[in-house]
């Protein structure tokens, strides 16, 4: 295992992120821009269209040029995450459109979490990438790696996600 196939692994993770969340807004545009209205952002219906095309571009390019996909990444979840706090601190409750509607929940403090750990692998690919000719292949003892502590933190938000329903915990 090293510091650069960790980093690489992380990005094939938000790769797969990433590609998950554009394919699931494209399948389900309707929903998402309904979803986009009652967060109360501006243009509904071209944000149901641009967010999974800048999805789908981050996906690509964290696997064709690991650094520009990860800034484009992170770029997205600043954006993301600024939305999901200013709906968390006024306690409007909106579901999350965050793959293509696939949840009922309304938005909470559980997405921020979430977000910080993605920003935090975005992160790691920019600061920790080793960007010679590219990022590489990543060793099966990274992926194992950060495949376990994205499972760690899927099972964590999981908790979370219970604990902060009501009579959850």
């Amino acid at each position: 295992m090293t510091v650069a196939g960790s980093a690489a692994a992380c990005g094939l993770g938000l790769a797969i992120v990433f590609l998950a969340a554009a394919l699931s807004k494209m399948g389900r545009r309707s929903a998402v821009t309904e979803s986009f209205a009652a967060m109360g952002l501006v243009a509904p219906e071209a944000l149901a269209v641009l967010v999974p095309i800048l999805e789908l571009a981050a996906a690509v390019l964290l696997v064709l040029w690991p650094l520009g996909g990860a800034g484009l990444a992170l770029l997205l979840l600043v954006a993301f995450t600024v939305v999901l706090a200013r709906l968390v601190a006024s306690g409007v409750s909106v579901g999350c459109a965050c793959f293509g509607s696939t949840s009922n929940a309304p938005v909470s403090f559980v997405e921020l979490v979430r977000n910080a750990g993605l920003m935090m692998m975005a992160i790691a690919v920019i600061t920790m990438g080793d960007f010679g000719e590219s990022l590489g292949w990543p060793g099966v003892a990274d992926v194992l790696f950060v495949a376990a502590l994205m499972g760690v933190g899927a099972l964590v938000l999981r908790l979370l996600r219970n604990l902060d329903r009501p009579g959850g915990g």
